[in-house]
């Protein structure tokens, strides 16, 4: 690609923005400065609509009008800054909610050990709770195979006995 040669519009450009950014303290005089510097006779000048060098009814009201929607724009912008203000705090609190928890939650930190050293605890917690029910488990199964030779043993003595009584009856024993 050739290199831009015409630097005229360049030359162009930067003396218009000096000119503008030379023209701001001219153009700052028509704010509310400048009218605070005004005589009475100026303003009344200013507001002077038809001409005749006094203010009418309708002129004070325009101007009582103007002075209300200054200051329920200086309002509005006081509410907006101050919403502005919440806003950044509230997210000022989300960040350190967050640096918070990656920074007690990053290996190595004292908060993560000790959450780490809860969590072991509690899985030994957590196996030791299951060790003693497989034992209670084993000692059921144990109880019902004694449970049930006991039957057995029962089952039998009965059996015996009847067989026993069956021969007596018959007179073989």
């Amino acid at each position: 690609m050739s290199k831009i040669k015409n630097t005229g519009n360049i030359k162009l450009l930067s003396s218009l923005i000096l000119g503008v950014v030379l023209s701001l303290p001219a153009m700052a005089d028509d704010t509310n400065a400048a009218n605070e510097r005004l005589t009475r006779q100026e303003r009344i000048d200013r507001a002077d609509v038809d001409g005749d060098g006094r203010l009418s009814r309708d002129e004070r009201e325009d101007i009582r009008d103007r002075r209300e929607d200054r200051v329920d724009r200086r309002e509005d912008v006081r509410d907006r800054r101050e919403d502005i203000a919440d806003r950044r705090e509230n997210i000022r609190d989300r960040r350190e909610d967050i640096w918070d928890a990656n920074h007690n939650y990053a290996p190595g930190t004292p908060e993560a050990r000790r959450d780490r050293i809860e969590d072991i605890r509690d899985k030994r917690e957590d196996i030791a709770d299951r060790r003693e029910d497989v034992r209670d488990r084993k000692e059921d199964v144990r109880d019902r195979r004694e449970d049930l030779r006991d039957r057995r043993e029962d089952v039998r003595d009965r059996n015996v006995q009847r067989h026993h009584r069956k021969e007596r009856i018959a007179g073989t024993r």
